[in-house]
This record gives C-alpha cells, sequence and structure tokens, in this order.
C-alpha cells in the first residue's frame, strides 16, 4: 500500500466529523473531488479522491450543505491511500483570514448541534467565578442545552430540591469561593442517583475525586460538545474520564 507521508497533521483546534463535499484545484483546473471526512479551524481531511502532489498548494473549496460553500487556499500535508485507488489527504488551511475562520467556527456549531443533540432535562452549572460561569453556560446553550446557574452550594442545592427534578448533568467548579468543589460531587453523588458530575478545574487534577468527569479548560462550545457526550455516559459506563487541552 502507497502510503505518502509528510508533516505530521498536527492540528490543535477541535476537530469534528462533518458530511460534505470538498473540490481542489491546482493552475485552474479541477484536481480532484472528494468526500469531506473531518473539519477544524486549522484544516480538513478529505477522502475517496485521487491522489495529490505532497506539499503542493491548492485551492478548496467546501461545500457542507446547500448555502455553505467555503474557498479557501491549502497545503497537501498527508496522504495515504485507502482503497479502490481512493485516497485520504490532510489538508492545512493556509493564511486563514478572521472572517474566514469565524465562518468555519460558525460551520462547526451547526454541525456539532446535529451530531450531539441536547437530551431531555437541563444542566446545572456552578461557579463563584461570576464571568467563567456565564461563559460557560453561554458555551452550553450554543450547544442547545437549557441551562442553571448557581454561584455557590446553597443555591446549587436549592435548584436541585426545588426545580422540575430534570437536571441530568451538573458542572462544578474545583473552588468554590472558600469551599471545596468535590464536597459538592460527594453530596450530589449521595443524594441524587444518576445526575453526572462533572468537575471544571484549571489544571490536571491528580487528587481524589468522585467526579464522573474532570475537564480542563478551555470551556469553549467546540470543546464542551465533546465533554458532553462523554459526560451523559459516565455514569453508566463505570469508569472515570480526564479531559484536558492539548
Amino acid at each position: 500500500m502507497d502510503d505518502s507521508r509528510g508533516d505530521d497533521e498536527r492540528r490543535r483546534s477541535t476537530r469534528i466529523n462533518v458530511e460534505g463535499m470538498a473540490l481542489l484545484w491546482s493552475n485552474d483546473r479541477i484536481a480532484g473531488r472528494y468526500r469531506l471526512n473531518d473539519l477544524s479551524a486549522e484544516g480538513c481531511q478529505l477522502r475517496d479522491g485521487p491522489p495529490c502532489t505532497l506539499h503542493a498548494e491548492y485551492g478548496v473549496v467546501l461545500d457542507l450543505e446547500p448555502h455553505a460553500t467555503t474557498r479557501l487556499s491549502a497545503r497537501l500535508v498527508r496522504q495515504r491511500s485507502a482503497s479502490s485507488g481512493r485516497y485520504v489527504l490532510g489538508l492545512q488551511f493556509l493564511g486563514a483570514a478572521p472572517w474566514t475562520e469565524e465562518l468555519i467556527e460558525g460551520l462547526l456549531l451547526k454541525n456539532v448541534a446535529r451530531e450531539f443533540p441536547p437530551g431531555q432535562g437541563r444542566v446545572l452549572v456552578v461557579d463563584g467565578d461570576a464571568t467563567r460561569l456565564s461563559d460557560i453556560a453561554d458555551s452550553l446553550r450554543v450547544l442547545g442545552c437549557s441551562v442553571l446557574e448557581a454561584r455557590n452550594p446553597v443555591e446549587a442545592v436549592w435548584e436541585l430540591e426545588n426545580g422540575l427534578m430534570d437536571v441530568h448533568t451538573v458542572f462544578i467548579a474545583r473552588r468554590l469561593g472558600t469551599g471545596d468543589g468535590r464536597d459538592l460531587v460527594r453530596f450530589i453523588g449521595s443524594r441524587y442517583a444518576g445526575v453526572r458530575r462533572v468537575m471544571l478545574a484549571d489544571r490536571s487534577v491528580a487528587e481524589a475525586h468522585e467526579a464522573d468527569v474532570v475537564v480542563v479548560g478551555p470551556f469553549d462550545p467546540l470543546r464542551l460538545r465533546k465533554i458532553i457526550p462523554g459526560a451523559l455516559l459516565a455514569a453508566a459506563s463505570g469508569p472515570r474520564l480526564r479531559l484536558q487541552s492539548a
């Protein structure tokens, strides 16, 4: 099997699987038509098309939906043969303008909502830092979640005791003012069976905890979309998860 690898495709931004098509152009000619496999703000992976020239620059036309066609410049950084003479290509976007990055992020968020639709019920976020509390809540709402906000354990327990009993996931800051978020994690675990507990940490947590998931920032929508499915499945599947930024 022919496997041409140039620079490793090391995208630091979040990737999401998407459905769509892509055209590669070179010298005003179509170099190939491909299926879009994944997309990030830094690049994309294409499949089911002809081979191209490694390290060469191409014009890329991404067609994700009828009214979302994006034209970019990219460099081929990775290529391998698949089946029946078809190839998988890794592309790195070149010199993307701010408006282009915003457009790609918008496309990603639309696909996030389709890939991970929010479940029934609500999400509770508990954080004494008002700015971070608001940012996380807004990020979750972008993903389609119904969100409750609490600034301390007292407010959190009030929401759990007096609400509709439909909270399925609670995000809890490791530090709650002078308090310890682990105490609230343990309390919820003992009193509210089935509620998934996600600890928000500023850095990797090596200490003992009882959270179903530990998350290290940043807490932007594209990152949280990976956390929501993990949080929903963690209590049922058993193993503890730890996610942190690359």
